[in-house]
């Protein structure tokens, strides 16, 4: 029986067979679906490679009839040579309902050989090769017995009990089933972001290239989370439950607060925004007030006042935000936002800092006009990499 993820996968694929552009929600839909059934990755790349299906199509001339009988025979060699009787129904089933045999050349094209994505659209405007649109609200929640829910726009509805999705928002309500002792695990791919609300009402802001694990419901003396990458708490307070948030060597304990965890590099960073703060390293302890700021560098915590508020907050409140971090610090943003590879010339000052914001719901090239502007340098979109290079001189 073909379950819903693999229709799902069947539709997007006859989308592009009609010709449709995908929404930035259905493209990481697609890859990550891809990513699920690398069997099926695997099965189509040998039925190219042996020629079973034709890799250019003469569509005036394409024969429906003739392809689906070559198809037919190529799934009755894989089952003489012992492939998985659920490989070959899945196969059988979605090929059957929307003529795959025309989409596996699409699908194979566009994205098994990595030549399309769908947020990179043309470019009219700005004088760049082509364009890349900004990133959206986008997770994908790990269940902890080898389900997955992808949560996006597209998927606005979670069906587990005491769980629901509104507004882009994962929430846990205090009813939710504390049974089950296997924790969730919420995975924020590049060109993402997305907020959580856990079942004592803390809610969590979490960055691209992110993930963060947690029980459905805490235990009686401890509320306890994993994180990876970059969010943002607003504890619930719960005097007798201390918060606790574990990440990159760091334990974080608060009762009521509002803190920035940074641990995408190594020298971790903790700004505390609002309340009091516990921070625990193998060799540390200190304690924090609102205003201050801890750096993990070289295994040592060291404490900072926080020189500008608006740069912890910017990225949870939708900004690029360019005070107080070198071109480097920005350029990795960029790179996590947009999904894209960066590539910079010798001659580019990565450390020196520029002042200014921008919205991040514009397009690439868009921002890369601003920044051409602010550093000076030149900004190149090509598919999907940014070049950042010295202007040439053309001044005698």
């Amino acid at each position: 029986m073909i379950n819903t993820e693999e229709i799902l996968l069947g539709e997007l694929i006859a989308a592009l067979i009609r010709g449709k552009e995908l929404t930035i929600e259905e493209d990481m839909q697609l890859k990550y679906l891809f990513k699920k059934y690398p069997e099926a990755k695997l099965f189509f790349q040998k039925l190219l490679d042996d020629g079973k299906i034709q890799a250019k199509l003469n569509w005036a001339e394409f024969n429906t009839d003739e392809q689906w009988a070559r198809f037919q025979h190529a799934i009755g060699d894989q089952v003489k040579r012992g492939h998985s009787k659920r490989l070959v129904s899945w196969i059988c089933g979605v090929a059957a309902s929307l003529l795959l045999l025309i989409g596996l050349y699409v699908f194979w094209l566009q994205y098994v050989n990595g030549s399309y994505a769908g947020y990179i659209i043309k470019e009219n405007h700005y004088g760049q090769l082509n364009d890349i649109l900004p990133g959206s609200n986008a997770a994908i929640l790990h269940l902890g017995d080898g389900e997955q829910i992808v949560l996006d726009s597209l998927h606005n509805n979670v069906d587990l009990k005491g769980v629901e999705v509104v507004d882009n928002k994962l929430i846990y309500s205090s009813s939710v089933s504390s049974k089950s002792a296997v924790k969730h695990k919420l995975v924020i791919p590049s060109r993402s972001v997305y907020k959580l609300q856990l079942s004592d009402g803390t809610c969590v802001w979490l960055n691209s290239e992110s993930e963060i694990e947690y029980y459905p419901n805490f235990t009686r003396n401890e509320r306890r989370v994993y994180l990876k990458g970059e969010a943002y708490f607003d504890i619930a307070k719960d005097v007798g439950r201390p918060f606790i948030v574990e990440s990159s060597g760091l334990k974080l304990q608060a009762l009521g607060t509002e803190f920035n965890v940074n641990s995408y590099k190594a020298n971790t960073k903790v700004s505390l925004i609002e309340g009091k703060l516990k921070i625990s390293s193998s060799n540390q302890d200190l304690v924090i007030l609102a205003g201050k700021e801890v750096r993990l560098e070289n295994e040592r915590l060291s404490v900072f006042e926080i020189m500008d508020i608006e740069e912890i907050l910017a990225w949870k409140n939708g900004y690029f935000y360019f005070g107080n971090k070198d071109l480097k610090e920005t350029l990795n943003e960029i790179e996590r936002w947009y999904g894209v590879k960066i590539v910079v010339e010798k001659s580019v000052d990565l450390h020196r800092q520029y002042d200014g914001g921008m919205k991040k719901d514009v397009s690439l090239a868009n921002l890369c006009e601003a920044l051409a502007y602010l550093t000076g340098y030149d900004y190149v979109i090509e598919q999907n990499t940014l070049i950042v290079k010295s202007k040439i001189n053309k001044g005698g």
